[in-house]
């Protein structure tokens, strides 16, 4: 390809991302198709996706690093890349430095808290877990799930039990009540 689109490259991207494993970015070298095209926060997020989906999120925070030499702007997608690599990363001074480079506009965003739920709780950082928890208006099953994850993870079941049983049944999804099955096992030993 001597001059992809944007278009193009997003569509690329966008497939790498969903193939999900490591061969992806070796097989249709997606890292030298990058610098040739628009950079922008499509192109960047694009290749933050593949990289998470790889498991490379240090590949994804330096990618961010780039996108602030070039003055590119945060927006919410790319916030949402960022927390996610954070979490998988799993080192609390970056996860709280990406959190504070974050617009505060941007906490309005269901996704946006849900995903910072999920890393708190994989932080143990169980109070500003519950903090972001507390400030969803209407909590979906991602953030009940994420929610229950994280008093899980932190040893706190019976937490995790009390927010599960006034969960509206209709977000109730089959991965949750089973794990919440084998949780209610475990307590009744």
């Amino acid at each position: 390809m001597s001059n992809p689109s944007p278009k193009n490259v997003s569509l690329f991207f966008h497939a790498c991302a969903q193939i999900g494993n490591k061969e992806t970015l070796t097989l249709v070298n997606a890292e030298e198709i990058f610098p040739k095209v628009a950079t922008n926060t499509l192109s960047y997020g694009n290749l933050m996706t593949t990289y998470n989906e790889n498991n490379q999120p240090n590949k994804t925070l330096d990618l961010y690093e780039q996108m602030k030499r070039k003055q590119i702007k945060l927006d919410s997608t790319i916030s949402f890349l960022l927390i996610n690599a954070c979490a998988a990363l799993g080192i609390y001074s970056i996860c709280q430095s990406i959190f504070e480079q974050i617009p505060k506009s941007f906490l309005n965003n269901i996704y946006i808290k849900n995903a910072l739920i999920d890393m708190w709780g994989k932080l143990d950082c169980i109070d500003k877990a519950k903090n972001m928890f507390d400030l969803l208006a209407q909590p979906d099953t991602v953030g009940y799930t994420s929610m229950i994850n994280s008093y899980g993870l932190n040893g706190m079941g019976l937490e995790a039990i009390e927010l599960f049983y006034p969960m509206p049944s209709q977000l109730i999804l089959e991965e949750t009540y089973d794990w919440w099955k084998k949780l209610k096992r475990y307590f009744q030993r």
